[in-house]
C-alpha cells in the first residue's frame, strides 16, 4: 500500500524522527538531562525544527541542496554540528518518497541515488564543511583537507 504524502507531511516526519532520535537515552550521548558542555538536549530540539523549511522543498530541488540549506539552516540557530548524520540519512528517504512513477520506496531510493550528480556532491561536502563533524574530534586536520 503506498501512502501519498505532502511536502509539509514529509518534512514533519523528518522532523518528528529527529526529536525522536534525541529524546531516546543513549550512553555517551546528548538526551534529556544529559548535555554536553557546548551541546544541549535543546540544542538538537532546535535543530530538528531548523530543516523543515528545506524538507518541505524536497520535491522541488535536488538532493544535495536539501542537505545544504538544513545544514545551513541548522548552523543559524546551533552553534555545533546537531544533526549532518541524520539529515544524509533522512533527505534521500524524503526526496525518495516524493518521487512518482508508482515506486516502492526502495527502487525510488535506489533510483535517486544513481541519479545524483556532481552539483549534489558539491552541495554535500558544503553542508559537511559548514557542519564541521571533524571540530574537535580529529587528530589529523589533513582529513579536513581532504574534504
Amino acid at each position: 500500500m503506498t501512502t501519498v504524502r505532502t511536502a509539509a507531511d514529509i518534512a514533519a516526519l523528518a522532523q518528528l524522527a529527529c526529536l525522536l532520535e534525541v529524546s531516546a537515552p543513549k550512553p555517551g550521548n546528548v538526551s534529556p538531562g544529559r548535555h554536553f558542555a557546548d551541546l544541549t538536549y535543546e540544542d538538537f530540539l532546535t535543530s530538528a525544527v531548523a530543516i523543515g523549511p528545506a524538507f518541505t522543498r524536497v520535491a522541488d530541488q535536488s538532493l544535495g541542496a536539501t542537505i545544504r540549506q538544513a545544514i545551513e539552516m541548522t548552523a543559524c540557530w546551533t552553534k555545533t554540528n546537531t544533526n549532518l548524520g541524520i539529515v544524509l540519512l533522512l533527505a534521500p528517504l524524503a526526496k525518495a518518497a516524493t518521487m512518482g512513477g508508482g515506486d516502492e520506496l526502495r527502487g525510488a531510493l535506489h533510483r535517486l541515488l544513481d541519479e545524483t550528480t556532481v552539483e549534489d556532491a558539491r552541495d554535500v561536502y558544503a553542508a559537511i564543511r559548514r557542519a564541521s563533524p571533524w571540530s574537535g574530534t580529529i587528530r589529523d586536520a589533513r582529513c579536513r583537507e581532504r574534504t
